[in-house]
């Protein structure tokens, strides 16, 4: 908004009010349209300002740049383009046509001054993005502020989850504990080895036939100490 009072102050206009183009370009000594779109021209074509702004002249006291914007193509090569634009005392940079620079050297001329007359439009299209911003950030603070609808069920989820974890680590875990050592003596093996052979006749030999089927078939054997006396268990 003070770029536009700036210019409105200053700007110069034709009888059906459209605004004049005093543009000034370094190096011309000239208001010759002609001579200035010629001067464009050649600065389009052999300026690289390598993302800079290069202030070429100035038109209502804002100063002229051009811009050498760099990338590539669909084929990966290199490509560059020059853009021009005008700005004011701030900060904004304004432009006409994306920054392209026309080729008719009128409308190349005009291409400035027709920029800073969008300022209006852009105000007002940034307050209304702003009071669109604006509406929208309470509502987004309050989204913010609440919980999660279903961080509960989630917890729970993970709660079930971590509980399942240490389940399996405690299950593939059991198998190491029987590879330690006991420590047995002959008459315990003898006691262990006569005990399940009770359990078994009391469970599966109810008569004698039965009994010798069984001792038959199963073999009750008894754990004898480690031949190394050194030892004092056996791997089970």
């Amino acid at each position: 908004e003070k770029d536009w009072a700036v210019y409105q102050k200053v700007v110069q206009r034709d009888k059906d009010g459209d605004p004049l183009s005093p543009l000034k370009l370094d190096g011309v000594q000239s208001a010759d349209v002609e001579k200035l779109g010629a001067k464009l021209q050649a600065i389009n074509k052999s300026a690289r300002t390598g993302g800079d702004y290069d202030a070429i002249g100035s038109i209502y006291g804002f100063k002229v740049y051009v811009k050498t914007e760099e990338g590539f193509n669909d084929d990966k090569v290199a490509t560059w383009q020059n853009k021009f634009f005008v700005a004011g005392e701030g900060r904004v940079k304004y432009n006409y046509n994306h920054g392209h620079l026309a080729t008719d050297p009128a409308l190349a001329v005009s291409s400035f001054v027709k920029a800073i007359e969008k300022i209006p439009s852009l105000v007002e299209k940034h307050k209304s993005t702003i009071a669109e911003y604006d509406r929208d950030i309470p509502i987004l603070e309050k989204v913010a502020a609440s919980a999660f609808p279903r961080e509960k069920e989630l917890q729970g989820l993970k709660a079930e989850l971590d509980a399942l974890d240490r389940r399996i680590q405690k299950t593939i875990a059991k198998p190491e504990r029987y590879t330690e050592a006991a420590e047995v003596d002959e008459d315990e093996g003898c006691d262990a080895a006569e005990t399940l052979k009770g359990e078994v006749y009391g469970r599966y030999g109810r008569d004698e036939q039965q009994k010798k089927h069984l001792d038959s078939h199963v073999t009750f054997g008894r754990i004898s100490p480690p031949a190394d006396p050194k030892r004092k268990g056996v791997k089970m």
